[in-house]
Parts: C-alpha cells; sequence; structure tokens
C-alpha cells in the first residue's frame, strides 16, 4: 500500500497546491505568448465590453490561486511537521519548488514592469 493511501488526504492536499500553480504558469505563458499580444483580440474584447471583466477575474484568480496554494502548502507543512518513518517527502518537495518558483516569477515580473513604467 502507498503511503498517499494510507494517509487520508495526501493526494488531494497535493493536488491543492499544484493545480492552482500549473494554472497560473499557464495563464502567464498565454499572456506573454503572441496570443496574449494579439491586437485584434484586445480589440475585439474591448468592443464587446469584456476587456475590464476579462482583466479583473485574472488579476483575481492570479492573487486568489497563489493566496490558496501558499496557505494549502503551508498548513501541509504543519500537519506533517511530525515525520513518520519511511514518509515519502517528495511529493512536499516538488510542491515547495513549484510555489518557490511561481513567486519568484511574480516577483521578477513585478520588478520588470515597474522598471518599464520607470522608462517613461
Amino acid at each position: 500500500m502507498s503511503i498517499a493511501k494510507s494517509q487520508p488526504g495526501g493526494r488531494i492536499g497535493s493536488n491543492l497546491v499544484r493545480i492552482p500553480i500549473i494554472v497560473n504558469f499557464v495563464l502567464f505563458v498565454l499572456v506573454i505568448s503572441p496570443l496574449g499580444r494579439d491586437r485584434d483580440l484586445y480589440k475585439a474584447t474591448r468592443d464587446s465590453g469584456l476587456a475590464a471583466s476579462i482583466t479583473g477575474a485574472a488579476q483575481a484568480w492570479v492573487i486568489g490561486a497563489t493566496l490558496f496554494a501558499t496557505a494549502a502548502f503551508f498548513l501541509r507543512k504543519i500537519r506533517k511537521s511530525n515525520p513518520v518513518a519511511g514518509q515519502d517527502t517528495t511529493s512536499t518537495t516538488l510542491d515547495g519548488i513549484l510555489l518557490v518558483s511561481w513567486w519568484l516569477v511574480i516577483i521578477l515580473t513585478c520588478m520588470y514592469a515597474f522598471m518599464m513604467g520607470l522608462g517613461g
């Protein structure tokens, strides 16, 4: 029997961290890809009146999902603070790497946007 099956919520807790972060990475790649910079798509959404609501929903999702994933990660770490002999910590390590890399992407993107704004 695997450890994820022997501990209730092991797989679910891992997915609570991974899925929002992976969705955030996909959204980020879409925004910086040519699809996200398409002028015709921007004009079409602006003319239909959806641009403001799409932008607001995307911002709320990124902030909410990041804070939710961070809280879920730390709650899992607190609950598993007393490791059982033979317990697999690779899922927690992978979740931590994903979370730290996402926070670095957010910080570097904000720094880049701030620097571009100061350029005039």
